[in-house]
Parts: structure tokens; sequence; C-alpha cells
């Protein structure tokens, strides 16, 4: 077999792009919404309140899911016809 330094050395810099990409986009959806609804916390009226509470409840149940459940859903949505493609 291959030494595990090689296999590591081969893995580790998808590995960390992987890891840079999923931190970048979780940071930049993390400042849309929080902009999106301190806007409409601001703006005061029924609709923007409605929207924000739809907000926050989706937030929430976003960050209150067990990992495995979201990669479940993950693998569910991106392999949707993934089985007739070959």
């Amino acid at each position: 077999g291959r030494p595990v330094a090689a296999i590591l050395r081969e893995a580790l810099p998808p590995t960390l792009a992987l890891g840079a990409a999923s931190l970048a986009l979780s940071y930049l959806a993390g400042v849309a919404v929080g902009t999106l609804q301190a806007v409409l916390r601001a703006r005061g009226d029924r609709r923007g309140r409605a929207a924000d509470d739809a907000i926050t409840v989706a937030t929430t149940a976003a960050y209150a899911a067990p990992s495995f459940w979201v990669a479940l859903g993950a693998i569910a949505v991106f392999t949707a016809g993934a089985a007739r493609w070959g």
C-alpha cells in the first residue's frame, strides 16, 4: 500500500479548498440574511414584520436541524436525476 503521508498530502489541498469555499459561502449568506433582516426591522411595517418572522423561523430551523438531516437533504437535492445520467 501507499504511505499514509502520501495519501494525506494528496487529499489536503482539495479538502482545504472545499472548506474555504464553504466558509466563504456561509459567511456571505449570513451577512446577506442579517442585512435583510436589519432592513426589514428598521422599516417596522406589517409586511416587513411578517417577512422578518419568516426569515427568523427558517434560519432557526436550519440551525437547529441535525447535520445528518441536512446531509441527507443535500444528497437528495444534488443527486436528483443522477441515476439517469449514466
